[in-house]
């Protein structure tokens, strides 16, 4: 069963009666921050005002009022029409909290890496684990174990 990121690391794994967990084979994405020194120093300051952990919804507002802003200025007017047309290239040319932030002809998001997680045991607790992920770019699954290919 493949499902969304409204499952992944959010469904209670200790609901699931222990004599069936090892039988469920549920993948599920849930979308990864890319981690560097810039992102990691902002989500230190994010928690030290918000008392709060920065997440990858939050990291993806910060990014796109980033290139919205750099857009108005490369733009040199708050004009939407002349903001439109500058906001793909300063996107492309953006790296931000969640990665490169380029997007396609549609205006969708270019790159962006997914992670697969599924139920497992890790030591001898049952819980959501991390066994692979999804590159947009490339369209390939980098898997950490072979247990779910």
């Amino acid at each position: 069963w493949f499902s969304t990121d409204a499952v992944a690391n959010q469904l209670d794994v200790g609901s699931v009666p222990e004599e069936i967990s090892a039988d469920i084979r549920l993948i599920s994405p849930h979308h990864l921050p890319v981690w560097g020194n810039y992102s990691s120093s902002i989500a230190r300051e994010f928690h030290s005002r918000f008392d709060d952990n920065l997440g990858f919804y939050e990291a993806n507002v910060y990014d796109s009022c980033m290139v919205l802003g750099l857009s108005v200025i490369e733009a040199g007017s708050m004009n939407a029409s002349n903001v439109k047309d500058v906001l793909p290239e300063v996107a492309d040319g953006f790296l931000g909290l969640t990665g490169s932030c380029g997007l396609d002809m549609y205006g969708d998001r270019l790159d962006f890496k997914t992670g697969l997680y599924a139920f497992g045991y890790l030591d001898t607790s049952f819980r959501w684990l991390y066994v692979g992920e999804y590159n947009s770019p490339s369209n390939e699954i980098i898997w950490e174990t072979n247990d779910y290919q």
